[in-house]
C-alpha cells in the first residue's frame, strides 16, 4: 500500500512536469504570435524545482503531528493541484490562442501548479527514502514520473492528433483523477492510522533543521564539490527544449511520434529495472559520468541530424531515414536520461540516509542545485539564439557541458565513496 501511494504521488508530479516542460511549450509555439521571448518567460515555471531547498526546512520542521509529518503537506498540496487543474480547464485555451498569447497569466498559473508539485516532492522524497531501500525508492520514483510524464505528453499528443482530446478536456480529466486519488489517499490514512516514526521523534523543529542543514553544507567539503558539478553539468542539455521547438517547425511534431513513444514505453520500464540493478553498485558517480558521456555523444549526433534536416527543408520529415534516425536518437536520449536519473536519485538517497533527521532537506538541496543549473540555460538560450543562431548556441551548450564533465570526473570518483573524510562534518577549528 505504501509503494502504491508513493507511486501515485510521483505519477502526478510526472503529469505536472510533462505539461510544464514538454507539452505546454510546444502548444504555446503553435500560436503564430508566440516568440522565443514568450518561451523564455514561460520557462520560469520550472524555477520552483530549483529553489525548493528554501521550502524544504519548512517541510521537515513544521507539521501537524496528529496528521503526520509528511501528510501535513501532501494533503493540502493535493487540494491546490485539484483547484488549479479545475481553473485551467476553463481558461487555458483562451490564454494559449489569444494574439499574442496571454503569457503572464499562463506562466503564473503553471508556476503555482509547479510550486505545489515541487513542495509535495520534498515530502514524498523523504517519505519514500524512509519506506524503501535506496535503489527501490529511485526506481519507484522513476517509474511514477515516467508514467505521469508520458500520460501528459505522448498519450496527450496521440489522442490530440486523432481528434479525441484537447488541452481543456485533459485538464478536466486530471481534475477528476486527482479527486479520486485524493479520496483514496485519505481513506488509506484512516485505515492505517497515525504511527510516529523515528525521524518525527528526533527533529526538534524548523530552527534545528536549518542548523543541521547549514552545518552539513559548511562542514562537508564533498557536498560543495557535488553542488558545483550539479550546477554546471546540466548545460550539456540546456538547448534541448529550444531544439524541440525548432524540430516542430520543420514538421517533426509530437503527434507524429507519440504512437512510437508509447509502443517503446515497455523498453523504458525495462531500462528502469536495469538501472535499479546498476544503481546497487558503490561506484554510482563513475557510472553517472559514463552515462553523461553517452548523452554528449547523442546530443552531437542530434545536432548534426538537425542541421541536415534543416538543409533538406520541409521534405525532411517525409524521408523515412530522417524520421527513423530522429526516433532512434530521441529514444536513446530517453534511455540515457532514465539511467542518469536513477543513478542520481540513488546517490541522493544514500547521502540522505546518513542525515535521517533532515532527509527531505538533504535530498532537496542535492536536487535543487541541479535543477537550477538546468533551468538557467532554458531561460537564457532562447534569448541569445537570435545573436548566435540555433546551431552555435546548441554546440556551445554541448561543448561547455562536455568540458565540465571532463574537469570534474576525477573528483567524482573520490566523492562517490561516502566514507571519504570529505563527507564528515567538521567545525571551523578543524577546517
Amino acid at each position: 500500500m505504501d509503494a502504491a501511494c508513493v507511486f501515485n504521488l510521483y505519477a502526478m508530479q510526472g503529469v505536472i512536469q510533462g505539461l510544464a516542460f514538454g507539452t505546454m511549450p510546444l502548444l504555446l509555439r503553435r500560436n503564430a504570435a508566440a516568440t522565443d521571448k514568450h518561451q523564455s518567460l514561460f520557462s520560469m515555471v520550472g524555477y520552483p524545482f530549483s529553489f525548493k531547498f528554501l521550502i524544504a526546512p519548512l517541510v521537515d520542521g513544521v507539521y501537524w503531528q496528529r496528521l503526520g509529518k509528511r501528510e501535513s503537506w501532501i494533503i493540502p498540496l493535493q487540494l491546490v493541484v485539484i483547484v488549479m487543474f479545475s481553473m485551467l480547464a476553463g481558461e487555458i485555451v483562451p490564454m494559449l490562442e489569444e494574439n499574442p498569447p496571454r503569457i503572464m497569466p499562463l506562466t503564473a498559473s503553471f508556476f503555482l501548479l509547479v510550486l505545489a508539485a515541487a513542495t509535495g516532492d520534498i515530502a514524498t522524497d523523504a517519505w519514500a527514502a524512509g519506506l524503501m531501500n535506496d535503489s527501490t525508492a529511485s526506481v519507484c520514483q522513476a517509474v511514477g514520473l515516467t508514467v505521469g510524464f508520458e500520460a501528459s505528453s505522448s498519450i496527450f499528443f496521440l489522442l490530440t492528433g486523432r481528434g479525441l482530446l484537447d488541452i481543456s478536456l485533459f485538464m478536466k480529466i486530471l481534475t477528476s483523477i486527482n479527486l479520486i486519488g485524493f479520496g483514496a489517499f485519505v481513506v488509506s490514512m484512516q485505515k492505517k492510522g497515525k504511527v510516529q516514526t523515528e525521524d518525527e521523534q528526533t527533529v526538534g523543529g524548523l530552527w534545528e533543521v536549518l542548523q543541521q542543514a547549514y552545518n552539513l553544507v559548511r562542514g562537508a567539503v564533498n557536498i560543495r564539490w557535488w553542488f558545483a558539478f550539479s550546477f554546471l553539468s546540466p548545460i550539456l542539455v540546456g538547448h534541448t527544449s529550444l531544439l524541440a521547438v525548432r524540430y516542430q517547425a520543420q514538421g517533426f511534431s509530437a503527434e507524429l511520434f507519440a504512437e512510437y513513444d508509447l509502443l517503446l514505453l515497455p523498453l523504458s520500464f525495462l531500462v528502469m529495472w536495469g538501472a535499479g540493478k546498476v544503481a546497487q553498485t558503490p561506484r554510482l558517480l563513475s557510472c553517472l559520468c559514463w552515462t553523461l558521456s553517452c548523452r554528449a555523444a547523442i546530443e552531437i549526433a542530434t545536432l548534426m541530424h538537425f542541421v541536415y534536416s534543416r538543409n533538406l527543408g520541409e521534405a525532411a520529415v517525409n524521408i523515412i531515414g530522417m524520421r527513423g534516425s530522429f526516433l532512434v536518437l530521441s529514444q536513446l536520449g530517453k534511455i540515457v536520461d532514465t539511467i542518469t536519473f536513477v543513478l542520481r536519485v540513488t546517490f541522493f538517497n544514500r547521502v540522505a540516509q546518513q542525515q535521517k533527521d533532515i532527509a527531505g532537506t538533504v535530498i532537496t538541496l542535492l536536487t535543487s542545485i541541479s535543477n537550477l543549473g538546468g533551468m538557467l540555460p532554458r531561460t537564457l538560450v532562447p534569448l541569445v539564439v537570435n545573436t548566435l543562431g540555433t546551431v552555435v548556441a546548441s554546440g556551445l551548450c554541448i561543448g561547455l557541458g562536455g568540458s565540465v564533465l571532463l574537469l570534474f570526473w576525477p573528483k567524482l570518483r573520490i566523492i562517490q565513496d561516502l566514507e571519504d573524510p570529505g563527507w564528515q562534518i567538521q567545525n571551523k577549528k578543524d577546517q
